[in-house]
């Protein structure tokens, strides 16, 4: 079975969220209400931290993955970005790490408020808005 980068990016990170929560960990939305399922987490984490991997990698010198993200009233009032992919170029194995590296630096502090997080990311704040 043929995965694209995406898809295999979004499995890393659900089973990321799939451990902590097998392990007593929880994450909580906005509302505070928890976030019953791995894969609602999943849905509700996988543009933002794609988006903050993104940012790291740049920051840190890297470039980024070839995301462009703009801000939108939808789908996710958390987190309101749009994601198109503009280049190809990198794979899974380039951007997995940082991905990780925001999951566990990132995402599991803030888990019991995942407002917190997108609040954190100041990048956001400077992200063009969609027509």
């Amino acid at each position: 079975m043929y995965m694209n980068t995406e898809n295999k990016l979004y499995y890393l990170l659900l089973s990321l969220i799939e451990h902590q929560m097998r392990q007593g960990g929880e994450f909580r939305n906005g509302s505070h209400e928890p976030i019953r399922t791995p894969e609602e987490a999943a849905n509700t984490l996988f543009l933002p931290s794609l988006f903050l991997a993104q940012e790291l990698s740049k920051s840190m010198g890297d470039g980024g993955f070839g995301y462009h993200f703009v801000s939108t009233d939808a789908p996710n009032p958390l987190f309101p970005i749009a994601c198109y992919k503009v280049d190809d170029r990198q794979k899974f194995f380039a951007i997995a790490p940082f991905l990780i590296d925001v999951f566990m630096d990132y995402v599991q502090p803030r888990s019991h408020d995942l407002c917190n997080l997108f609040g954190s990311a100041e990048a956001f704040q400077q992200l063009p808005r969609t027509q």
